[in-house]
């Protein structure tokens, strides 16, 4: 989890700063993601995106799919885990749940974020699903 927040502060996102370490079951790291603007997303544009935040979660990366799509070759297969700073938004888990070339087998948190997070990126749906498809979060 160390790493995940180390990770984290390299977010150009003032406000939810996310980091994401992927590792295999031996604990080696294989990859590594923080929500990184959008390249279209241009700097003059943050102050109005910070304050809209319906706007946010489409102007950012989410630190998920960045280290999903850093995840080597030799990870096809493998059993993970997945240490993160916020929870995932629901997009998020489909992602490492359904559409990823490894099995996830725990997903880990550090926060569970504010009751508007949550309700913005569907975050009890996404712990649902987890739980649903044998995914233990904690």
């Amino acid at each position: 989890m160390v790493t995940a927040l180390r990770v984290a502060n390299l977010s150009e996102d003032p406000s939810a700063k996310v980091g994401c370490v992927i590792v295999n079951k031996e604990g080696d790291i294989l990859s590594v993601g923080f929500n990184r603007k959008k390249k279209n997303i241009k700097h003059n544009m943050m102050d109005y995106i910070n304050v809209n935040k319906h706007v946010k979660q489409y102007a950012f990366e989410h630190a998920e799919k960045v280290a999903l799509d850093a995840l080597p070759k030799s990870a096809v297969g493998q059993l993970v885990d997945v240490y993160i700073t916020y929870p995932s938004c629901m997009q998020c888990t489909t992602e490492m749940l359904l559409n990823s070339e490894c099995k996830v087998n725990t997903v880990y948190y550090i926060s569970t974020g504010s009751d508007s997070f949550k309700d913005r990126y569907k975050v009890n749906e996404a712990l649902e699903t987890m739980q649903n498809l044998g995914v233990t979060s904690i």
